[in-house]
């Protein structure tokens, strides 16, 4: 039976966590959150949106991409693996969304150290220290 998001204690929460719990699953996707909560997509894109002012796929990717960011300043990690842990199977389309989301490609971005970012906050991701956001949406 499908569940009012808002009949739930701190369902808003649960949601953010489950995103940060989740962000690398290449599988992640909106029909994945709404069978997780049991609710249907329509109405859990509707109210993470009315709840963030943010889509749920802009919010996953942009947890992806934060969580790319850390790993890139903070790790010897390869660009490839450090797209693979973010849920990214498909390296090409990483590089190519990481440049568009940030300017630089994400081999420039971490030898460069980029000093935009680095004075940009940074928000936690599930246990970890995520990177910076954009405004962009990617």
């Amino acid at each position: 039976m499908l569940r009012l998001l808002n009949e739930l204690p701190q369902e808003h929460r649960a949601i953010q966590e489950y995103l940060g719990r989740n962000y690398a699953r290449a599988d992640l996707g909106l029909a994945m959150i709404a069978d997780a909560f049991r609710i249907s997509e329509n109405y859990l894109s509707s109210f993470y949106k009315e709840q963030t002012g943010e889509g749920l796929s802009t919010a996953f990717h942009r947890i992806r991409f934060d969580e790319a960011v850390r790993l890139l300043l903070e790790t010897g990690e390869t660009i490839d693996a450090i797209a693979l842990e973010c849920g990214c199977l498909n390296t090409s389309s990483f590089r190519r969304a990481f440049k568009q989301r940030h300017g630089l490609s994400p081999s420039t971005f971490k030898t460069s150290r980029h000093p935009s970012v680095m004075r940009t906050a940074t928000s936690p991701v599930k246990g970890r220290n995520a990177a910076p956001r954009s405004s962009k949406s990617g």
